[in-house]
């Protein structure tokens, strides 16, 4: 048996589809087209190569036939057209389903066929609270006149929908009173004494006539996708809702709710109020991103002086808010509005920082020559590549090279070395340790006198 009701979870028996809230709708049998696989199957005809499966979707359905097994122009007992499709649970059900997907021959062996339907009463607030119901047939080669069935031990007429054409695969209906749906329990005895060749799809209790708007054999009350034909009745996600027509159809959700009509379920849309799914690719949906369609324009974008945009989706144009409470903002003249101690004219310092938002670094903090220290450093000439802080000593120089403070003249390693170059030129003994401290011609005269003097009294 080919089973399309993934709704009824394998089951071919009896299945209450759902109760409380929304209706009593019960299936006995499934809706499997009697188990046939029509492909190649001919109808009861004169020519012969009627196919069975008039719509070629691969399942019978009202409207369409038996299959003339042995295509020798009938459909009827004693002319090779037995078949039981019935899978094991089926055949040993006792509410009806024992009597779908074979045919029943036998002058009225189909007589007193019974399908048992148990449910909760509906309660006040359920959708067919004091509503009647309708048990509806499927069934096929249905040729006894008139079509009887017992409910509840009362005798009523089914409504066919039909011709009697040979084979003809025919809907069928009789009206249930709400006064028999309460005690949960409704009994339908088929009343067919002379039928000798019947074949039952499946019974259903619903509280409408059977339909089946997409043709696909499964009604439209039951079917998961009732304006697509869906055969199989796939439902990967199991939320109720067919593949075929679920917007999300990886992705359990009851309700297939999608807000921006693009096609995708707001589950599994990555911009469910986004019909364009973020076009411009700057990684954000409307309504967060206000212009969808301009990439630059988005909550993470900077705002741009005097462009007439909102840039970054604040829902102001141009305004900039002095954060920092420093008297600037952005378009005035803030280049770093998280830092009260940056904007435009404030002092430069030697921190690395641009503090005035001129796009440079504060001349302290340039090495214009290019000798690895900036004023920030020491340098206390910056245009000069020979004078940093540490740099040699130049006697003969009047910079300071070292940046010490003193004069490289001046410093005291160039004087020493001065008063011992002037000494060496002297051969009296006293004079070997002789400096000149000051480089004083007085000093010097006065020292050369006293000399002179020793030497005319020894």
């Amino acid at each position: 048996m080919r089973l399309f009701l993934a709704a009824l979870s394998g089951l071919t028996v009896g299945v209450l589809l759902s109760t409380s809230a929304e209706a009593v709708t019960y299936i006995i049998g499934d809706a499997d087209g009697f188990g046939i696989e029509p492909s190649g199957l001919v109808r009861a005809s004169s020519s012969h190569v009627d196919p069975a499966d008039v719509d070629g979707d691969g399942i019978l359905e009202p409207g369409e036939y038996l299959p003339d097994w042995n295509a020798n122009g009938t459909c009827a007992i004693g002319s090779n057209d037995s078949f039981d499709f019935r899978e094991p649970d089926e055949l040993s059900a006792t509410d009806g389903a024992q009597w779908t997907d074979y045919s029943v021959e036998g002058g009225g062996a189909a007589d007193g066929a019974t399908f048992h339907f148990q449910f909760p009463v509906p309660s006040p607030g359920d959708f067919d609270y004091e509503d009647p119901h309708f048990v509806n047939f499927v069934f096929g080669d249905y040729d006894v006149s008139p079509t009887e069935v017992s409910i509840d031990g009362n005798v009523v007429v089914l409504n066919l929908q039909g011709s009697g054409n040979d084979g003809l695969i025919q809907s069928a209906f009789a009206g249930v009173p709400w006064e028999a749906m309460l005690d949960g329990e409704i009994i339908v005895e088929v009343l067919a004494p002379g039928e000798p060749y019947l074949a039952f799809d499946y019974v259903f209790l619903d509280t409408t006539r059977l339909a089946d708007g997409d043709g696909d054999g499964v009604p439209g009350s039951i079917d998961n996708c009732p304006g697509v034909e869906n055969l199989d009745q796939a439902d990967s996600d199991q939320d109720g809702i067919g593949d075929v027509c679920d917007p999300c159809p990886d992705d359990n959700d009851p309700l297939g709710q999608d807000s921006d009509e693009d096609g995708l379920g707001d589950v599994c849309d990555p911009c469910p109020f986004d019909p364009t799914n973020d076009s411009d690719g700057d990684g954000f949906c409307a309504p967060d991103d206000c212009d969808p369609d301009d990439s630059e324009v988005h909550p993470d974008a900077h705002e741009i002086c005097d462009d007439g945009i909102d840039n970054d989706c604040e829902g102001t144009i141009d305004f900039f808010e002095d954060v920092d409470g420093d008297g600037y903002g952005i378009c005035s003249g803030d280049c770093d509005e998280g830092n009260p101690e940056i904007h435009a004219g404030a002092d430069e310092g030697c921190n690395g920082i641009d503090n005035d938002c001129d796009g440079l670094l504060g001349a302290m903090e340039i090495d214009s020559d290019g000798d690895g220290f900036t004023d920030c450093d020491g340098d206390c000439d910056d245009f000069l590549e020979d004078v940093y802080p540490g740099a040699p000593t130049v006697c003969d120089s009047d910079l300071d090279a070292d940046c010490n403070g003193t004069v490289d003249s001046e410093e005291e390693s160039c004087l020493e070395e001065e008063g011992a170059t002037f000494g060496s030129g002297c051969s009296c003994s006293s004079l070997s340790s002789f400096r000149v401290e000051d480089g004083s011609l007085v000093s010097l005269g006065i020292l050369l006198l006293g000399l002179l003097l020793r030497r005319r009294i020894e």
